[in-house]
C-alpha cells in the first residue's frame, strides 16, 4: 500500500510540475506550418478545441527538440531568432486550461534565408526570397489515414494564367485548397 501511495503522490506531482502529456489533454495541433523568411521562421496551425495555450517546440532534428516558447496564446508563433542557413524543426503541443498537454503535432522543417533584395514594392520584396522545399512536412501522413498529397501542374503563372492542383486524398475526406498571389 505505502508503494501505491508513493507512485500516485509521483504521478500527481509530475502532472502539477509539466502537466500530463498524451491522455485526457487535448488534441495534437494538425496542419501546423512553417515560412521561413529573413532570420526568422513563421509557424502556423489551426485552433485546437479545448487548448487554452500552446507549446512550440524546436530542434535540429526531429527528434531534438526542445521546448522554444510556453503559452503562446495565439495560432501563430515567429520564432525570430532562426538564424538563416540553418534547418530548424518544430513541433506544437496544445495545452488545456489545467496544463494537460497533447503530444507532439506532426514535425515541420523550415531554413531561414536571407533576401537576395532589400528594398522596392511590397510585390517585389515580397519576392526576395530563393526557393526552398525545406517547408515540407517531415512525416505526412500517409492518403490512407487521413492525409494528402498534390502538386500543381507549372510552379509559374502569367497574370490571367491558369493551372491544375493534382490532389490525392482519403475516400470521402474533404479537401479545400487556397492558391496565393506573390507577385505578378
Amino acid at each position: 500500500m505505502r508503494k501505491l501511495v508513493v507512485f500516485a503522490a509521483a504521478i500527481a506531482l509530475a502532472a502539477t510540475v509539466g502537466g500530463a502529456r498524451g491522455a485526457g489533454g487535448p488534441s495534437a495541433p494538425v496542419g501546423v506550418t512553417g515560412i521561413a523568411l529573413d532570420g526568422q521562421v513563421e509557424l502556423a496551425w489551426p485552433a485546437v478545441s479545448g487548448a487554452a495555450s500552446y507549446n512550440v517546440y524546436r530542434g535540429g532534428s526531429p527528434s531534438t527538440l526542445s521546448l522554444l516558447a510556453s503559452g503562446v496564446a495565439g495560432t501563430g508563433y515567429d520564432d525570430a531568432t532562426a538564424a538563416n542557413g540553418t534547418t530548424e524543426f518544430y513541433s506544437v503541443r496544445a495545452v488545456d486550461s489545467g496544463s494537460a498537454q497533447s503530444v507532439d503535432s506532426l514535425v515541420v522543417q523550415a531554413t531561414a534565408q536571407a533576401r537576395a533584395c532589400g528594398s522596392g514594392n511590397a510585390v517585389h520584396v515580397e519576392n526576395c526570397f530563393p526557393g526552398s522545399t525545406g517547408w515540407r512536412l517531415v512525416s505526412p501522413d500517409a492518403v490512407s489515414a487521413g492525409g494528402i498529397e498534390g502538386f500543381a501542374t507549372v510552379s509559374s503563372v502569367n497574370k490571367g494564367g491558369s493551372l491544375d492542383l493534382k490532389i490525392n486524398g482519403a475516400a470521402g475526406a474533404k479537401i479545400g485548397d487556397g492558391i496565393y498571389r506573390s507577385g505578378y
